[in-house]
């Protein structure tokens, strides 16, 4: 029900901006009914909400002479177009499109001549009356100030209830902002520790795998250095103290260690 109440009453407040800030408040647009009837072009000056048509100043003479239109109510064009889109929206029905002209006061509800046709019977009809009936009957002005006074209740009650959700949607996104620079920070800091892990493992990997190709090399390579060494040198003694015949032979013998340094 509440949500009905907000939707129409929101629906009411379009219409009225929309004609109170619209080119459509352009009064030239309604021609006097009479005189059109009388294939006459006169720009209507005055509009009778019962009967639904403009009026010229001549016309409208003619309109108040009449005693079954003399309680008729005539607003000039003017404030007419404040209410023209109400009017039409609102005086319809929007199932068969044709004028409100009946009231339930058991149901309080409106009806135009096909809805009472067509969902009442003959026997329930007894508590259909017309509006104009209503009206004589009911004190118009007190329901449309209690009405207003529930509306301005709605209009308080929602405006709260939009405060109370700006106000949560500001605290939301207060604590998103600190959420997200929390997470910035966090990942700031594990940018660098992961940088410095990277520096760590790239210097490891260079590390190990130098060692890993030239550790084991290197050292079979001093060895061999150190046994050329030492046959160089016993070479050098025989050649010196030894007899010839002993070089020849020690010559010979140091072939294949030289060989296997050669590998």
């Amino acid at each position: 029900m509440l949500h009905d109440l907000i939707n129409a009453f929101c629906r009411m407040l379009r219409m009225i901006f929309f004609k109170l800030y619209s080119n459509m408040t352009d009064n030239s647009k309604v021609k006097c009914g009479p005189c059109e009837y009388k294939s006459k072009l006169e720009r209507a000056r005055k509009w009778c909400t019962e009967c639904e048509e403009g009026y010229c100043n001549e016309c409208v003479k003619d309109h108040k002479l009449h005693k079954i239109l003399r309680d008729h109510r005539v607003i000039s064009i003017d404030d007419y177009f404040k209410i023209a889109d109400i009017s039409k929206i609102h005086q319809r029905c929007n199932t068969h499109g044709e004028n409100f002209e009946y009231f339930s006061p058991s149901k309080d509800k409106i009806f135009c001549f096909k809805c009472l046709s067509t969902q009442f019977t003959y026997r329930n009809q007894e508590d259909i009356i017309t509006i104009k009936e209503a009206l004589n009957s009911s004190n118009t002005t007190d329901y449309v100030s209690n009405f207003e006074t529930q509306l301005d209740d709605l209009i308080k009650e929602v405006e709260q209830r939009v405060k109370c959700h700006e106000d949560i949607a500001d605290y939301i996104d207060d604590k998103v902002d600190q959420i997200i620079w929390k997470i910035r920070e966090i990942r700031k800091k594990i940018d660098k520790k992961l940088d410095k892990l990277e520096a760590r493992a790239i210097e490891d990997l260079k590390h190990n795998a130098h060692v890993q190709s030239t550790g084991e090399n290197h050292h079979i390579l001093k060895e061999r250095v150190k046994e050329a060494r030492e046959i160089k040198r016993n070479i050098t003694l025989t050649k010196e103290y030894a007899s010839d015949k002993n070089l020849f032979i020690f010559s010979r013998r140091v072939l294949e260690p030289i060989e296997q340094i050669k590998r």
